[in-house]
């Protein structure tokens, strides 16, 4: 049976990429870490109960007052079990990774709708990460 290299292959890729274009991937981590950074200190500087007030008020005007009522249940028990930090850090993963993705893929519909040669190259990407 033959036997292809392609792990190899990526990895000679991926170590070409991360020598030769360090100062960009550089400039990506260091601006990622610090909306990351910044978003854990806004969420983390008040007491987490005027977050869980914050989080019932906007809950209960964007989808009623059960799910507010779940919010600030649902906080209250991150708190009582004092994983508060540790959900302030998933949060401001979450966030920003949204963030990220609306930045990208906003604009990238919007080129994909323009014009039909940058839609027929991210159909098939989008249908095989679909996949």
């Amino acid at each position: 049976m033959i036997q292809l290299p392609i792990g190899d292959v990526f990895d000679k890729i991926i170590s070409f990429l991360s020598e030769e274009l360090r100062e960009v991937f550089d400039a990506i981590r260091e601006g990622i870490d610090a909306v990351i950074s910044g978003l854990e200190w806004i969420l983390s500087a008040p007491p987490f109960w005027v977050v869980m007030i914050i989080v019932a008020v906007a809950a209960w005007f964007l989808a009623g007052r059960g799910m507010a009522i779940f919010s600030a249940v649902g906080i209250l028990l991150i708190a009582s079990m004092d994983l508060w930090p540790e959900t302030v850090d998933t949060l401001a993963l979450v966030l920003t990774s949204t963030l990220i993705s609306l930045l990208i893929g906003i604009p990238l519909g919007i080129l994909s709708a323009k014009f039909e040669m940058i839609n027929r190259i991210v159909r098939p990407l989008l249908d095989f990460m679909q996949t």
